[in-house]
């Protein structure tokens, strides 16, 4: 698999929001890799793999659909 057809999804933790990955993203996006960042609403583990779940679900179908 080239590295330009790689995906990378980043799930941030406790106390912190997607925005704490952006110098990651940045650094990531200049290797040419497809860089996502989850938001989770941090109120149980539970509910933020549900929403980790639904998120690389959607990004795969518009992912599919863009491609």
């Amino acid at each position: 698999m080239a590295i330009k057809d790689m995906s990378v999804v980043l799930a941030h933790g406790a106390w912190a929001d997607g925005s704490s990955w952006a110098r990651v993203i940045t650094a990531l996006k200049t290797e040419a890799l497809k860089v996502l960042a989850a938001p989770l609403p941090l109120t149980s583990l539970a509910k933020d793999v549900v929403a980790q779940e639904a998120f690389c679900d959607l990004s795969a179908e518009n992912s599919s659909k863009s491609g």
